[in-house]
């Protein structure tokens, strides 16, 4: 995941949506990076969801809140080798 940019997931995600004719927008993300612990890193990605088929016949729109926990010596690791 080194080198992985904001548009590279956004570029993924469309992909994997396209397969069932979904586009996929993420709209104002915020992302927030804190130390939770001496030996935790917590992120957090915060955005309107917004998703809508091809045939504009379904639509989504949705606040949502990703968090992941990371420990520091997997940090450590992914910037060291």
């Amino acid at each position: 995941m080194i080198g992985v940019a904001y548009n590279d997931i956004i570029n993924d995600l469309n992909q994997s949506a396209s397969k069932i004719n979904v586009n996929v927008l993420l709209k104002s993300p915020i992302v927030k990076v804190e130390q939770t612990d001496p030996w935790t890193v917590s992120f957090t990605l915060t955005s309107n969801l917004q998703m809508h088929d091809e045939g504009n016949l379904a639509s989504w729109n949705k606040n949502i809140s990703i968090s992941a926990n990371i420990s520091i010596e997997t940090l450590v690791t992914l910037f060291t080798t």
